[in-house]
């Protein structure tokens, strides 16, 4: 955890967070590269990857760099 808080809309989690998953099915990798993949602000995507990791979804390997769950 950064040590931030974040704020989302459901809405925009639903929409979202497909783009981000596509984004991992080929390995971990940095919320850098999956902003720029999804072409998304880096906190957008940091805020549904910390929501995902919540649910089991993902994981965080190392600082700001993330895997599905297998």
């Amino acid at each position: 955890f950064n040590k931030k808080y974040y704020i989302m809309l459901r809405d925009f989690f639903d929409k979202n967070s497909a783009k981000v998953l596509k984004c991992l099915k080929d390995g971990p990798k940095s919320v850098a590269d999956i902003a720029k993949s999804a072409q998304m602000d880096e906190d957008a995507v940091r805020s549904i990857l910390y929501f995902m990791a919540e649910q089991g979804d993902v994981t965080e390997n190392r600082k700001d760099v993330f895997d599905i769950v297998k």
